[in-house]
Parts: C-alpha cells; structure tokens; sequence
C-alpha cells in the first residue's frame, strides 16, 4: 500500500505543477486541460505501481509525448548578419545556451552564415524566448517559431 500513497502524491505534484504552469488569468482554461490529464496520469500512475515495488516507472517516450503536449517545442532561430564576427557568435552562443559545446556552437555559426539561418536549439517557447531576448541582447539576429 505503501506505493499506491506514492503514486498519489506524484500525480498531486504533477497537477500542481501543471496549473503553475498555466497563466493565471486562464482560468476556466485550466479546468478543461487538467480534467482529461488528470486523469490519464492519475491512471497511467496507478497502472504502474506494485505492491512489492514502491514507487513507479514511467516510459521515457511517454515522457516525451506528455512534455511536448504539455509545452509545445519552439526552434530558436540564429540568422546571419554582416556586422559580428565568426569567434564572436560562436563565444556567444557557448555563453548563453548552457548545453552547447563549441563544435556545436561552431557549426550552427557556419550554417547561419552559409545558409542565412540555423537552428540554436528546440526548447519550450518561455525558455525559447529568454534565449531569443538574449541573443538580441548581444546585437545577433534571432527569432523564435513553432517546431
């Protein structure tokens, strides 16, 4: 029984963090979204647990499906400008994006610079928009747009 009690507090955090996810004034918005995922998690969550395992295993894939449902993808978009140098762009997308190596940071300048634009990173659309304002924030070109 132990992990039946587990598996109700995962799931209380999860809607929690889903309805602080949502803007406030989207109230009757977060009635209509939470219903059906309550449930769904409330029930992939109880399908989950064993008595003789306490707590439970969530699938990487549905994971994945449930976070891109929950916040949509959005690419950041770099493009090329005449006014900044190659090590500059590179120095400043190694700085800013936290997960880039500079072989990567490396090709996504020079695909920018062949191409006229290059893909930074795929990511939710607030964090999206913090790296777009950063960018801009430094004099480089950037946008954001749906995956």
């Amino acid at each position: 029984m132990r992990g039946h009690a587990r598996g109700e507090e995962i799931w209380l955090e999860f809607l929690q963090r889903v309805v602080f996810l949502l803007p406030s004034d989207y109230t009757n918005e977060r009635e209509i979204l939470l219903t059906p995922i309550a449930s769904i998690w409330k029930a992939h969550c109880m399908s989950h647990l064993s008595l003789t395992q306490p707590g439970f295993q969530v699938e990487p894939e549905e994971l994945t499906r449930l976070r891109a449902k929950l916040l949509p993808p959005y690419k950041v978009v770099l493009f090329n400008d005449d006014h900044n140098d190659m090590d500059y762009v590179v120095a400043i997308l190694i700085r800013l994006i936290n997960h880039l190596t500079p072989p990567e940071a490396i090709q996504i300048m020079l695909t920018a610079h062949l191409n006229g634009s290059a893909i930074v990173t795929v990511c939710p659309k607030e964090r999206a928009e913090y790296y777009q304002e950063s960018l801009l924030g430094y004099g480089l070109t950037a946008t954001i747009e749906p995956e």
